[in-house]
């Protein structure tokens, strides 16, 4: 259950805040005894503690920043951050730096970060740092170490809370192994648009009852295992084709509609008691018709949700009594970095009701260090200036520093033994391979699945991924090792889907099997080459099988006249929104699809059989397609 923070005005008198400090005479890191006194009345000792600190220390405790890339000097090339510079170390004790996020190119090997991890405590000021990272599985996972998760989609496909759950204890039990005490995660947006370019398959669903139930369970499972949960992004991301990382999105429902499909899963975690809430960089002119001037382009825009306070401090404070942390997305993003300056962007949305700010800026050398402080000078001479600003500084703080005495953040990492038998351990991947395949979906099928083995079948798989190929083929081998030699015959075919046209000598490799398998990345706006490939598939008469193999929109843009089974598994590569080079197969769920396209009546046991369904609804897009509706799922007979 959440528990109730009074406001800081009604605790926290004005009084006079200490000197600043040389370095020399700082604070030290609270020991893990003088720590635990604390934790036993966190509502006593929180206003206490808040007394010794300098508004330098305030402001320090709201920022969370990344520890991404670091050069030693402004003219080298950054590298990945996999141990802590001193340099680095020093900044985040000197302007008592709250919060900090890694990413994926922090994370190499479980020893390595742990270690890492250990540094970054070493380094505090006086409180535990909250270390976090977005492990959501599926699509977004930067842990290279870590089980594999097939994906919120794909639990929503399976609709069985006791999965999410099992997902999130699962999660929360490596993360914590390592060192984190954040994970961002759930995901609760409920995604209605097929074009959403950066929700999608990391979604639980498109519909607000089974989204809130899945994120509950999941949220549930995080901090059972000693992690806080931070839901995300409020107040809904599901609804647009534009991508906030690089563009502002303008969410279009109207009051009643919004209320009916993005309320009711924040409703719901707030309910459950969710550690923290992170904002949206979108504009809900239902919420909030404010229109500002953009400082960099010159332009009238709407203001982003997690600038508004009639968004954060109305509708979640006020209308949802939500009483938690509230962290922004990251303020680098170009929804809010293309229009406001560093200075701009924070005051905004420290005053708009966000308690933590998430990447105000990048300090990636010595020389960047100028700019934190510039901006943390400018805040501590608008907390000086404006007692309403100071009141609202004051207000996050304490929930902060509560937030981490009543969850016991301690500055000792579990023993690096205890992460090395947890992290990827064969019984959490166990659990995620039977997760991954309760979620495969079979959405269409003539009569084409399964494929008998013993047929002795010649296929030909097409898709735009090398990389996939090598996990189809390497599945096949495992097939025919178990089966017979050369079993099940393959062949593979690259196929870009923007091009207009299909590789040479295409008609005549389709003449030489009786298969097709197509796997879909996505065709959303560029499907000319599949169905090209399904027209000369169907004058050849050779089955096709369409593997949706990231978002099951792609069958909206696929005749399905010409189509003879349709498969979806709800996510093939794991990648960092904020760094496409950085991808990675989602193996585990390319394997439970393959496992479900074939049988053997001599071994059925061997093989996966679909009993997953629609957590979307598919609006056919192209002529031929055919519209499916939330829970539409077949089974094999």
């Amino acid at each position: 259950m959440s528990t109730s923070l009074a406001e800081p005005s009604a605790r926290l008198s004005e009084r006079p805040r200490p000197a600043p400090q040389p370095a020399s005479c700082q604070p030290r890191p609270l020991s893990l005894e003088a720590l635990q006194a604390l934790w036993s009345d966190p509502r006593k000792a929180t206003p206490a503690l808040i007394k010794q600190f300098s508004h330098r220390e305030n402001l320090g405790q709201l920022l969370m920043l990344d520890c991404r890339l670091w050069s030693a000097a402004a003219a080298e090339r950054p590298q990945p951050m996999t141990t802590l510079p001193p340099t680095v170390a020093d900044l985040i004790n000197r302007y008592a730096i709250g919060s900090v996020i890694l990413f994926r190119d922090n994370c190499l090997t479980i020893p390595q970060l742990h270690q890492f991890n250990n540094q970054l405590q070493a380094s505090r000021r006086r409180l535990p740092l909250l270390i976090g990272i977005d492990q959501e599985g599926g699509g977004v996972q930067r842990l290279p170490m870590a089980t594999q998760l097939p994906g919120n989609m794909a639990l929503g496909a399976k609709g069985h809370p006791p999965w999410a759950k099992a997902a999130g204890v699962l999660t929360g039990q490596e993360l914590r192994a390592l060192g984190f005490n954040i994970n961002f995660a759930p995901v609760v947006d409920v995604n209605t648009h097929h074009n959403n370019p950066v929700i999608g398959v990391r979604a639980f669903g498109g519909q607000p009852e089974l989204v809130a139930t899945m994120a509950q369970a999941y949220l549930e499972g995080v901090q059972q295992s000693g992690l806080l949960a931070i839901a995300k992004h409020f107040p809904g991301h599901g609804n647009t084709a534009v991508d906030s990382h690089s563009a502002l999105p303008i969410i279009p429902y109207s009051l009643k509609q919004w209320a009916a499909v993005e309320r009711p899963p924040f409703e719901q975690v707030i309910r459950s008691g969710v550690a923290g809430i992170m904002s949206a960089h979108v504009a809900v002119p239902a919420l909030d018709n404010t229109r500002v001037l953009s400082k960099k382009t010159g332009l009238e825009i709407p203001l982003p949700a997690t600038l508004s306070r009639k968004i954060i401090q109305g509708q979640l404070r006020c209308s949802l009594r939500y009483e938690g942390l509230i962290v922004s997305d990251a303020l680098c993003m170009k929804a809010v970095s293309e229009h406001f300056g560093t200075l701009e962007a924070v005051k905004r949305a420290l005053l708009a009701g966000i308690d933590i700010v998430m990447m105000p800026l990048s300090v990636q050398n010595p020389s960047e260090i100028t700019a934190l402080e510039a901006l943390l000078s400018a805040l501590e001479k608008e907390m000086i200036c404006n007692p309403r600003f100071k009141h609202r500084i004051d207000e996050a703080v304490h929930r902060v520093v509560f937030t981490k005495l009543r969850q016991q953040l301690s500055p000792q990492l579990p023993d690096l033994t205890e992460a090395l038998a947890t992290v990827g351990s064969v019984a959490h991947q166990r659990l995620a391979q039977r997760i991954a395949q309760q979620a495969v979906t079979l959405i269409k099928n003539d009569g084409v699945l399964p494929v008998d083995c013993r047929t002795q079948p010649r296929l030909l798989w097409i898709s735009n991924s090398a990389a996939s190929h090598q996990v189809v083929e390497q599945a096949i081998q495992r097939i025919n090792v178990q089966i017979a030699p050369a079993a099940i015959g393959l062949q593979t075919t690259l196929v870009a889907w923007s091009a207009s046209q299909l590789p040479p000598g295409f008609e005549q490799q389709l003449a030489t099997v009786d298969r097709v398998i197509l796997m879909t990345t996505d065709l959303r706006g560029h499907s000319a080459a599949a169905q090209q490939l399904l027209n000369q598939a169907e004058q050849q008469k050779k089955p096709v099988i369409v593997v949706a193999a990231n978002s099951p929109y792609d069958v909206a843009y696929l005749d399905s006249t010409k189509v003879g089974a349709m498969v979806a598994i709800y996510g093939h590569k794991s990648f960092d929104p904020t760094d496409p080079s950085l991808l990675k197969q989602l193996t585990i769920n390319l394997e439970a699809g393959i496992m479900t396209l074939f049988t053997d009546p001599q071994q059925p046991a061997r093989f996966n059989r679909p009993s997953g369904q629609l957590p979307v609804a598919i609006q056919a897009a192209v002529r031929g397609a055919c519209s499916y509706p939330i829970g539409h799922g077949l089974r094999y007979p």
